[in-house]
């Protein structure tokens, strides 16, 4: 009996030590407040399994920091797909109306009525022209009349020639000058369109006829003649020169009612 009484003795003695309890003068470690654990039963194959759970809570976020420095710029990216077309914009208002383009096959006309008068042995511009702005066709054909009147009864007159230009330049194709010895083709400065009598007071011009003594001319009325022109428009004037076939007095020539004519051809 007195064994089996210290036994149980030893027995309560040791239990708060299986148990888990401090011994007597050891130090007791205080818990945590941020822990909290709790017991979680579970099953294995059958049975239950307590199974201790410990979590910490969160510590208390701290102030906020100061602000970082910005940093450097990054490179460009690549660049974006072209994006779609957009809407069609309202009809604008009509413009003001064109000049309308001279019409091709319709003859342009100018005349001058003055009289005007040259000593010059090459061919000049005279006051009045006349002169013509022509538009040239794709086809750079171009028909050309064109008519003058010598004076009557005028002292010391002598004949003269007419010459075509084109922007300032004489236009290629007209007859060829000759001197007093006859070489060439008609009297006066190469690039006759025709000759003028001066001694034979009347109205000469274009649809050349190869006269008397060189000269080229038609009397009355002037007929056409074709030229080769670059397409565009065109001044086209009259120029006028003093020539002689040795056989007359006169020291220079003298025009008046001076008329041109041009159509473009198609």
């Amino acid at each position: 009996m007195l064994k089996r009484a210290i036994a149980l003795a030893l027995a309560l003695a040791l239990a708060p030590l299986a148990l888990g309890a401090p011994a007597a003068g050891a130090a007791t470690k205080t818990k945590k407040a941020a822990t909290t654990c709790v017991v979680k039963k579970t099953k294995v194959r059958g049975r239950v399994v307590k199974k201790r759970v410990c979590r910490r809570a969160a510590a208390k976020r701290g102030p906020r920091g100061a602000r970082g420095a910005t940093g450097s710029q990054g490179a460009s990216g690549p660049q974006g797909a072209t994006g779609p077309q957009g809407a069609t914009g309202p009809q604008g208002p009509a413009g003001p109306q064109g000049e309308a383009a001279p019409q091709a096959g319709v003859a342009r006309y100018a005349v001058a009525t003055g009289t005007v008068t040259t000593r010059s042995a090459t061919y000049v511009a005279l006051s009045g022209g006349p002169s013509l702005t022509v538009t040239v066709p794709p086809s750079g054909i171009v028909q050309v009349a064109a008519a003058v009147e010598s004076l009557p009864d005028e002292p010391d007159i002598g004949d003269g020639a007419v010459s075509l230009y084109e922007d300032g330049v004489q236009v290629p194709g007209q007859a060829t000058g000759q001197s007093d010895d006859g070489n060439g083709v008609c009297y006066g400065p190469d690039g006759v369109l025709f000759d003028v009598f001066g001694s034979a007071p009347g109205t000469y011009g274009t649809g050349t006829s190869f006269g008397v003594l060189g000269y080229c001319t038609t009397v009355g009325l002037p007929t056409f003649v074709v030229f080769q022109a670059r397409a565009g428009t065109h001044v086209y004037e009259l120029r006028y020169a003093f020539t002689t076939c040795g056989c007359g007095t006169g020291d220079h020539a003298s025009f008046r009612n001076r008329r041109l004519w041009v159509i473009p051809q198609v």
